[in-house]
């Protein structure tokens, strides 16, 4: 998580604007947000340096890349390019969130709302084993599980700002960098760096 305050730093060119971008979640004070991709927020209505209304855009369309005239800056940001299709007229938007005061693990919340298990019937069939062993992981969240050549992998992350031991129960395998070369071997847990991010692959998995 990025930590953020209520003013942005500008420069001679360019207004500061205090909006930033968010992914899955914000949260300011008592209030977290959850809200489907990525999603642009503002913390207004700012008294005693503090802030009493949290604004998000919904929707922001434009017909340039750039242009000249802004209110914020005086000179455009780019080539004054007309762009097709970015106003999204006759689009149909829909925006779905949530809102949870007090929320101790936002990562989890935007699980719950996000991902809700769909229960649907099935008559069966198909390739798949009817026993297999299920996926625990401690210590860490999850942003992606996959198969590469047949070796399940999975990559986590540590939100926090201390260390953290990621266990695998009853799994052992080896951890790779970035392009899949292996970097070192592990037996059931490893230990991650404060907001560190790892990608592990199983043995007979």
């Amino acid at each position: 998580m990025v930590t953020r305050g209520l003013t942005a730093e500008g420069r001679p060119d360019e207004f500061g604007l205090p909006t930033a971008p968010s992914n899955r979640f914000v949260s300011a004070g008592r209030l977290t947000v959850v809200h489907e991709g990525v999603c642009e927020y503002e913390l207004i209505d700012i008294e005693d340096d503090a802030a009493h209304t949290m604004a998000l855009t919904v929707l922001r369309s434009t017909g340039m890349l750039s242009r000249l005239g802004m209110a914020y800056r005086p000179f455009p940001a780019g080539p004054i390019t007309a762009v097709e299709g970015l106003q999204m007229r006759g689009k149909h938007v829909e925006l779905r969130y949530a809102l949870a005061l007090d929320c101790d693990d936002p990562y989890r919340l935007a699980d719950d709302v996000l991902l809700p298990l769909e229960p649907v019937l099935s008559l069966g069939g198909g390739t798949r084993p009817a026993t297999g062993n299920e996926m625990v992981v401690h210590g860490a969240e999850v942003s992606a599980l996959h198969r590469v050549a047949g070796v399940l992998e999975v990559r986590v992350f540590n939100p926090t700002p201390g260390p953290a031991t990621v266990s695998f129960p009853g799994r052992t395998g080896w951890l790779v960098d970035l392009r899949g070369y292996p970097e070192a071997s592990f037996e059931g847990s490893f230990e991650l760096r404060p907001f560190g991010i790892a990608t592990a692959r199983f043995r007979d998995a």
